[in-house]
């Protein structure tokens, strides 16, 4: 019981993307993964888990909270990325390039300034 009120509770322990949550609040919740050396948030533009309306706004304001991120917004695409026709394609060719990038920077010194 305390998952799904952690989930489904406004400002819950694990409401990550919640519309309800200002800037600053993503921020806060989500900021930390800006120490990662790469995140790529990848939204499914009609997600079926995300009520209508809600992109791509979101997926730009929770991009923004995560610094250096990289959006990936796949518009159309369902929650599984079945439909539409090549998403999970879209997807996978996208992952690939991200983690191409990364690994790139692997082989450089990482900026100790951050």
């Amino acid at each position: 019981a305390q998952r799904v009120l952690d989930l489904f509770s406004p400002r819950g322990a694990d409401d990550m993307f919640s519309p309800d949550l200002s800037d600053g609040e993503l921020a806060t919740r989500l900021g930390h993964l800006g120490s990662c050396r790469a995140v790529l948030v990848a939204v499914s533009g009609a997600d079926e888990y995300v009520p209508a309306g809600q992109y791509p706004a979101l997926a730009h304001r929770i991009s923004s909270a995560i610094p250096d991120a990289e959006l990936l917004f796949i518009d159309g695409a369902d929650h599984a990325l079945t439909a539409p026709s090549g998403a999970g394609e879209q997807f996978i060719e996208a992952v690939m390039r991200h983690v191409g990038k990364a690994a790139a920077r692997l082989d450089r010194p990482a900026d100790v300034s951050r």
